[in-house]
């Protein structure tokens, strides 16, 4: 699925603006003429099913946001009949909402039906801002953000095999550890007068994924390689924390969670 086109009225700064969109763009322009503006509509419309405050260039007009969609072969169907109907390959969607309204409201074009929101689940757009940093998402330990992909395979095959972390702990060795660093910090008398202790909290996935850490091919990890590599990688991970986000979502509906 692709977008092809998009019109905007009353949105930010981008007011009468009209986009085209090949199968792959780039915007490219000078700062402060919406270019940012453009992908946080996308973000609110495929992300949140509404807009804020600050997106209604004027509070007493809505926002009305024309958009067309390219499907591909397969995906034909995923919106029901609601396709351009001299091209089945398009849908054309009318996307408004009044500033006092709590969500934004979704029409067919050409019909005027209103097109229920949910379907907008069906598109997989993943929006991965310049600001996010690739360094502290690209981590075993993450449950959130690119890194979730990897928590989710350790726990995954920790399921598969009915084990946990501790398994892979010698308990004795640890504990033979703990005593010493915990001996020589108790001689500090900040430390033993607050009762502070070191201890090992081992939970879940908690051990493995402190330990296993991302590399490349030169054997550099991850974190301290250039940052086109962790961003190409944390993209790409994004669209897999997008997917693990719907089949979650999926079976917990189904009581499997």
């Amino acid at each position: 699925m692709e977008i092809s086109k998009i019109a905007f009225e009353n949105y930010r700064n981008l007011d009468k603006l009209e986009v085209l969109f090949s199968s792959t763009s780039y915007i490219i322009g000078e700062n402060g003429i919406g270019k940012s503006n453009l992908l946080h509509a996308l973000n609110r419309i495929f992300s949140h099913n509404k807009f804020l405050e600050g997106d209604f260039f004027d509070t007493a007009t809505k926002i009305r946001i024309l958009i067309q969609l390219r499907l591909a072969e397969e995906e034909l169907g995923i919106f029901d009949d609601y396709v351009d109907p001299h091209n089945c390959n398009f849908i054309n969607l009318i996307i408004e909402q009044e500033y006092d309204d709590a969500t934004f409201r979704v029409f067919h074009q050409e019909t005027h039906e209103e097109i229920p929101v949910k379907f907008f689940r069906n598109v997989q757009y993943i929006y991965y801002d310049s600001i996010r940093n690739p360094k502290a998402e690209l981590s075993f330990e993450k449950e959130k953000g690119s890194g979730s992909l990897l928590n989710y395979i350790v726990k995954h095959y920790l399921k598969e095999t009915g084990e946990d972390d501790s398994n892979y702990i010698d308990g004795e060795k640890l504990n033979t550890a703990l005593n010493f660093i915990n001996g020589r910090l108790q001689k500090l008398d900040s430390v033993s007068r607050n009762n502070i202790k070191v201890s090992f909290d081992s939970n879940n996935v908690n051990f493995l994924n402190t330990i296993f850490k991302l590399y490349d091919n030169k054997n550099i990890e991850l974190k301290n390689s250039g940052y086109g590599l962790q961003f190409s990688l944390a993209v790409i991970l994004s669209l897999f924390e997008k997917l693990i986000s719907v089949s979650t979502l999926a079976k917990k509906k189904r009581g499997g969670i």
